[in-house]
């Protein structure tokens, strides 16, 4: 009986050596595996949460802002508006004048830089402004005086190339023409400038702050106007 119950034990023992010899050994590779192929069999096992697609990072162009609309302003030629008085020309070394009638044009009133002439010592100018519309002028009987034009800020002022501003000394002549009852008005003014302009400056600025007789609240205010001087022939 001893010797069956050997025979027995050792039957058992090569059962158990047979089993475990039988067990594959993993194989690691040496291959690297993306991302996605690691996850994938896990997606395969119940109540395993899918990873989701991570976030691009491609960046999106912004919205750009599309320029407000600009008045419309024409720079134009002019023929000298009638009624406008004449500079009296002296002859003098150096004298210059203007080379031609310059106007803006804007919202279908016109300003308009008529006659310039620069002495060595001063210059003088006649400007116009025509086409004003009745419903912009001031009116001195019913309208409130902070919506009027005047003191310096209606004198025109002259800009050079390097920012130098030349102010108006006073008025010459000042002309007006409400004339009630037609659809526009003009008015002429002469400035005086007790101040040299250098000999090689030749392009100028004419800069007007406001109408006198326009309201404040009308618009056409800040006019410039290009304008050049040439040698008096």
């Amino acid at each position: 009986m001893n010797k069956a119950l050997l025979v027995f034990s050792f039957m058992v023992c090569l059962l158990l050596i047979s089993a475990c010899t039988a067990i594959p050994t993993p194989v690691i590779s040496s291959t690297p595996t993306s991302l996605a192929a690691a996850i994938s069999p896990l997606a395969m096992v119940p109540g395993t949460p899918t990873p989701s697609p991570l976030p691009s990072t491609t960046p999106t162009s912004l919205p750009t802002e599309t320029p407000a609309p600009t008045p419309e302003i024409q720079v134009i030629a002019v023929p000298t508006l009638a009624n406008v008085p004449i500079l009296m020309v002296f002859a003098s070394s150096g004298m210059r004048r203007l080379e031609q009638p310059v106007a803006v044009l804007r919202d279908g009133v016109t300003m308009a830089v008529e006659q310039v002439v620069v002495y060595p010592d001063r210059t003088e100018l006649v400007y116009t402004i025509r086409d004003i519309p009745q419903t912009v002028l001031f009116d001195p009987m019913t309208d409130d005086v902070s919506l009027s034009c005047g003191g310096p800020e209606s004198y025109a002022n002259l800009k050079l190339p390097d920012g130098t501003i030349l102010y108006a000394e006073n008025y010459l002549l000042d002309g007006k023409a409400y004339i009630l009852g037609s659809p526009a008005a003009w008015k002429f003014a002469i400035h005086l400038y007790n101040a040299s302009i250098p000999e090689d400056v030749s392009e100028l600025i004419f800069v007007l702050e406001c109408v006198e007789l326009i309201r404040l609240d009308r618009g056409f205010q800040n006019w410039e106007i290009p304008f050049r001087i040439v040698p008096a022939g």
